[in-house]
């Protein structure tokens, strides 16, 4: 602590402290306790300490030494009062935040050397890319003018409202849903920044307005706002520091919570005015200002495993207001008990206290783990070198610097105390060994992916063969058909009458026949012979046709065909498909190749893959890749891979034009073009699939390792998101 502490090494409990004349001291009743809310108002800070520190601290006049005011404290407190060890540390505690000086700490020498180290601070904390504040306005007068004109919308009436319209605002995506899906389409589409940016300031201005109004609104008073950039993202802030001086919790929360209450209640308004519109450009912007006011304040201000206003509302609620100081002593005391071997204690918490610090504070380090992997990616994927650089900082600076300030105060606490080895020696080996497993599992081989379907294959097509009205439909779509089973009946008259004219004439010409034969003319004889071969002909072709209105199938297996019943009344010519039937022991999966992905599986050809099926858990099939298409298209392989019927692969509508002339089945197309391939399945593992059931093909590649193909996947996702270019009215 250098020289700001000679006066706790010489002779710590001969020193006079005295308080700062400014302070104010606020009691506050929790669940458990009573305490003091210290407020600083010359730094705009407050703290909070118990009812034996502030029995002890209230005695520090700057005539009185430590250890009288400790004696005085004792008789008044007995034995809840603090230990000798423990008053040196608030001693030194209130030194150090410049709550309270002794003759030594409040020379010349002494201030300048603190400007110097708040300085030092100061600059260290700009410099720090992942986290800047930069201080703007001061706010205080203008929400002071603009408090009563709002204080309606923090009464009970309004909250009623806000609450009915956000649930009509939740039933509305509820049943409509399928439009949010698109979510990031619009955040990386090119042509929507601009408006997004305008959205997200317009929300965050908003967003700490509210704050400010509801410090306000209570009592407090706003001495700041600015701008702080959390890993290169602008967010707004206010100074609602104030909030300790309320006496009621409700009151902290409330304002705690106006941010994310405004937010939502405009996400509420704009999914309801895109419900009702029909203009295109209004629905576009309602659904960005719901995306963005929804989506980003419950993921990141209400998570209360960081300290937003989440971690505020989560504290004061549970009445715990150093719940991360809490979380962070009980890391402290895990790393001393389990890693070093000490017989380290915790503070005497109530049971339900020390339930709740323990699980929130393994929840946040669970949490600042999994964010950190995933902004360690999302640089790297954006950023490449650059990206390198600063997932090394935030590495460093969010768990190794921390770490290191963690042990690096329990090696001062405690030295001299002796290190289990053989405790170390294990911690460290698990440690070795969970980073050799990650290691490892990134250095296995990567992993190639496609989508998939179920298809029968071949398929046979059922059409009419003859010409003429649909009578009856005798299936239905699913049905297991047996081969010659009837499919539809047609009706005719014509080819009717055709034949029974066909047939007639062959009457006609043999008696005809018969006569020129009684009566010896043998050459009309043998030309009338002729003429009834020829009959015979086109009466066999007639009745075919007339037949061929019976349609049948030809194989057995299961039809395939929707909207049958529609058919009956319409005029089929020849040649019209009418259904199509698959053989439920003849199946095959229908793939959509990546482009990237294309070199892979075409090495991949006649080898073994393995496919998992949608749905069923734990379950794979080996089969063999047999073909892949030599060119990339745009049209859907199956119909059961688009989107828009809850398959994997993002889809488009065709535009008007050509191409959807001439595909009519297909409406819709991808928006990046795949290779279509297939794999045949076994007898067995056909009679198991059905049609239409999505599945997941995997194989391993040795060409590049696992984690260079997360790397590359996360890459190849982020440039495709931001070269999509979607067509207007799309909603």
């Amino acid at each position: 602590m250098g020289d700001a502490l000679d006066y706790a090494v010489r002779e710590p409990t001969n020193t006079l402290l005295a308080l700062r004349g400014d302070l104010r001291f606020t009691p506050e009743l929790s669940a458990d306790r009573p305490y003091y809310v210290i407020e600083d108002p010359l730094r705009g800070k407050f703290y909070r300490v118990g009812v034996p520190e502030f029995t002890f601290l209230s005695l520090l006049d700057g005539k009185t030494t430590v250890a009288r005011a400790l004696g005085a404290a004792a008789s008044q407190l007995g034995p809840l009062a603090l230990a000798e060890s423990e008053a040196l540390g608030v001693c030194r505690w209130l030194v150090d935040c410049q709550l309270a000086s002794t003759a030594e700490s409040a020379s010349v020498a002494r201030l300048l050397d603190t400007a110097r180290q708040d300085d030092r601070r100061r600059v260290r904390n700009r410099l720090n890319p992942l986290l800047i504040k930069i201080p703007l306005v001061n706010p205080d007068r203008l929400l002071r003018a603009a408090a009563p004109w709002c204080g309606w919308v923090f009464s009970r009436p309004f909250v009623l409202l806000w609450a009915g319209l956000c649930g009509y605002a939740l039933c509305v995506v509820w049943l409509d849903g399928s439009h949010f899906a698109a979510a990031p389409a619009v955040i990386f589409d090119r042509d929507n920044w601009l408006r997004l940016a305008g959205v997200w300031f317009g929300l965050k201005l908003l967003h700490e307005s509210f704050h400010g109004l509801a410090c306000k609104h209570f009592g407090g008073t706003v001495r700041s706002a600015g701008l702080m950039l959390i890993v290169l993202t602008p967010v707004a802030f206010v100074d609602v520091n104030s909030a300790w001086r309320f006496r009621g919790k409700w009151q902290r929360i409330a304002t705690a919570a106006a941010g994310m209450y405004v937010e939502l209640l405009v996400a509420a308004l704009a999914v309801i005015v895109w419900h009702e519109t029909t203009q295109p450009a209004l629905r576009c912007l309602c659904y960005d200002v719901a995306l963005m006011a929804s989506l980003h304040t419950l993921l990141f201000n209400a998570n209360p495993l960081v300290r937003f206003d989440g971690y505020f509302i989560l504290s004061d609620w549970l009445e715990i207001p150093n719940l991360h100081s809490c979380g962070q002593q009980y890391l402290g005391f895990l790393v001393q008990r389990r890693l070093l071997g000490w017989d380290a204690t915790l503070p005497d918490w109530p049971p339900r206290k020390a339930l709740l610090i323990r699980v929130y504070a393994l929840a946040a380090i669970a949490w600042r783990v999994l964010i950190s992997v995933t902004l360690v990616l999302a640089l790297l994927g954006l950023f490449s070198y650059l990206g390198l650089l600063l997932s090394a900082f935030l590495v460093i600076y969010w768990h190794v610097v921390p770490i290191a300030a963690m042990l690096r105060q329990v090696f001062q606490q405690r030295s001299g105390q002796p290190f289990r080895m053989g405790r170390l020696a294990g911690a460290a080996a698990v440690l070795a060994a969970a980073v050799a497993a990650a290691v490892m599992f990134l250095g296995r081989p990567g992993t190639i992916v496609a989508p998939a379907a179920v298809e029968y294959f071949p398929l046979t097509v059922v059409r009419a063969e003859s010409p003429g009205f649909v009578r009856a439909v005798c299936v239905r779509d699913g049905d297991q058909l047996a081969r010659g089973q009837v499919i539809a009946r047609l009706a005719n008259p014509e080819l009717q009458y055709t034949a029974a004219d066909i047939q007639l004439a062959l009457e006609q010409s043999a008696i005809k026949g018969r006569v020129f034969f009684r009566d010896g003319e043998l050459a009309k004889y043998q030309v009338e012979l002729a003429n009834q071969e020829s009959l015979r002909k086109k009466l066999a072709e007639a009745q075919g046709q007339v037949e061929a209105l019976t349609v049948r199938t030809p194989v057995a297996g299961r039809v395939i065909a929707r909207e049958l019943d529609s058919l009956v009344g319409r005029y089929l010519s020849a040649g019209v498909e009418i259904a199509v039937v698959g053989r439920e022991d003849v199946k095959e999966l229908v793939l959509a190749v990546p482009q990237e992905d294309a070199q892979p599986f075409l090495a991949q050809l006649g080898k073994p893959v393995r496919f998992r099926i949608r749905g069923i858990p734990g379950e794979t099939h080996t089969a063999p890749l047999a073909k892949l298409n030599p060119r990339a298209l745009v049209d859907l392989p199956h119909p059961a891979l688009g989107a828009q019927v809850g398959g994997p692969l993002p889809v488009r509508a065709r535009a008007p034009g050509a191409d959807r002339a001439e595909r009519p089945d297909q409406p819709y197309e991808l928006l990046a073009p795949r290779f279509a391939g297939s794999v045949p399945l076994t007898p067995s593992q056909s009679a198991a699939l059905s049609a239409g059931q999505l599945a997941l093909v995997v194989f391993h590649t040795a060409d590049e390792t696992a984690g260079a193909r997360l790397l590359e996947t996360l890459d190849r996702w982020v440039r495709q998101q931001l070269a999509q270019q979607r067509p207007g009215g799309r909603w």
